[in-house]
């Protein structure tokens, strides 16, 4: 069955519209078959503390999320339930989680190609309304060529941003479990002080009746009042640096209100049986530090994005599309 010039002019046109949308839905489409990059972070990092880091997206996940911290607050602290709280309820690590989100959306977008460009005209050039009709629509083409060098370089980008992301979680981790033996610290000096202050109060009581009785010189009496203040003195500055410390503490776990008042173990948890071998630490370091991992992926982003602008510096914009054009006399040129 043959097709009348008007028929011919959108079915050409149509076409290749329906043609160059294909194109551009398949990668986005490819992209959301993969498995989602912050789970592979979550399990890379259960694996090396055992602990577990969540990036909360919904109400629901906070909602459950501070459940579990409520009941690990009602305990006192140790440094694995610390890092713990840190990794769920910590608000910049969870900011720093969402820009796997952010960088994951770039690659899908890199997979995308520019919205074709579309044109049409109309012209009636006699009375009897048999108008002039011009189409064309167009698509860039160094764009669909660039289009896998752009998303290698998006998917490199990711794993960058994957393994820096990885990296600040295990910086907060060690900050959490420093933070909660700092604050332990505090308070085992703060109270050996305490009973330190006691035992120079009773000795200073002594000291005063003695003076009194005549026993002991002013000079004796003046230096157990030094010495008593001394160690209150000393109690002041520990308690002070407790409640800083404290506060660090919070900061880290994100907590506020009540959920400040947690306690923690009294005794420091025993030194090691045998000290870590320092032989092959920086081998180790090297072989598993992820900020340094981060980087040189970073480095092997700029090399290859310099090598695409180099090689397509001179091509500007270069398209690829179809116009067609029915004059008045109803004929139709493609």
């Amino acid at each position: 069955m043959s097709r009348s010039p008007r028929s011919r002019f959108f079915f050409a046109t149509w076409a290749a519209l329906s043609l160059i949308a294909l194109g551009s839905a398949t990668p986005s489409l490819q992209a959301a078959r993969k498995p989602a990059p912050e789970k592979e972070v979550e399990q890379t990092i259960t694996e090396r503390t055992g602990l577990r880091a969540e990036w909360i997206r919904s109400q629901e996940q906070g909602e459950r999320v501070q459940a579990l911290i409520g009941k690990a607050l009602k305990r006192p602290l140790t440094a694995a339930s610390a890092a713990q709280i840190a990794l769920l309820n910590n608000r910049e690590l969870q900011a720093t989680l969402a820009e796997i989100g952010i960088s994951q959306g770039d690659l899908i977008e890199a997979g995308l190609l520019e919205n074709p460009s579309f044109d049409g005209m109309a012209r009636f050039p006699n009375m009897a309304g048999v108008a002039n009709l011009e189409a064309g629509l167009a698509q860039n083409f160094l764009d669909l060529l660039l289009l896998p060098l752009r998303k290698r370089v998006a998917v490199a980008e990711l794993e960058a941003t994957k393994l820096r992301v990885a990296g600040e979680v295990l910086k907060v981790v060690a900050e959490a479990k420093e933070a909660l033996y700092t604050v332990q610290a505090d308070q085992l000096l703060a109270d050996r002080f305490k009973a330190l202050v006691g035992t120079n109060e009773a000795a200073l009581d002594l000291a005063q009746r003695r003076h009194d009785a005549g026993n002991i010189p002013d000079v004796d009496l003046a230096n157990d009042q030094a010495t008593y203040s001394q160690s209150r003195l000393e109690v002041a500055k520990i308690s002070l640096e407790l409640a800083v410390d404290r506060e660090k503490l919070n900061r880290l776990l994100g907590l506020y209100g009540d959920q400040t008042r947690w306690t923690t173990a009294r005794a420091l948890p025993p030194l090691p049986a045998q000290e870590v071998p320092w032989s092959g630490l920086e081998t180790l370091a090297v072989q598993q530090r992820f900020d340094l991992a981060a980087a040189q992926t970073n480095l092997s982003v700029l090399l290859t994005s310099l090598k695409l602008s180099r090689t397509y510096r001179y091509l500007g914009v270069l398209e690829l599309g179809v116009s067609s054009e029915r004059d008045t006399d109803r004929t139709v040129v493609t």
